[in-house]
């Protein structure tokens, strides 16, 4: 088979992978200062939350990993509820959230603490 066919094959593959897994579209983070909760919604639409989701969660405070969650499914078919309980947490504080899809895609938000 020739290096054309072998990359036309290849294309049409990523695309199809696309075209049915779409990557997170949207974050949104609220950061309670007095009880150190984080909670995260995550819009990200799935036809099957069994075999399309949401499978790793990360937060970073001022860009140090301190939480990830690992999932196998998608709670619901258009958005991913979390919560995360951070400790230490100042004024002038960067949180920041990266999801990633399981089949194509990853999204971040950063919160910066008031």
């Amino acid at each position: 088979m020739n290096t054309r066919k072998i990359i036309s094959i290849f294309a049409l593959m990523m695309i199809s992978v696309g075209i049915f897994a779409t990557s997170p579209q949207k974050i949104e983070l609220k950061f309670d200062k007095n009880t150190g909760v984080l909670e995260v919604t995550i819009k990200h639409k799935s036809k099957d939350v069994e075999k399309h989701y949401i499978d790793e969660v990360i937060v970073e405070v001022n860009d140090e990993e301190v939480a990830v969650k690992t999932m196998e499914e998608q709670s619901d078919s258009v958005i991913e509820k979390l919560e995360f309980t951070l400790k230490n947490i100042k004024k002038g504080d960067e949180i920041k959230v990266i999801a990633k899809c399981n089949k194509f895609g990853r999204k971040s938000e950063k919160l910066e603490v008031e």
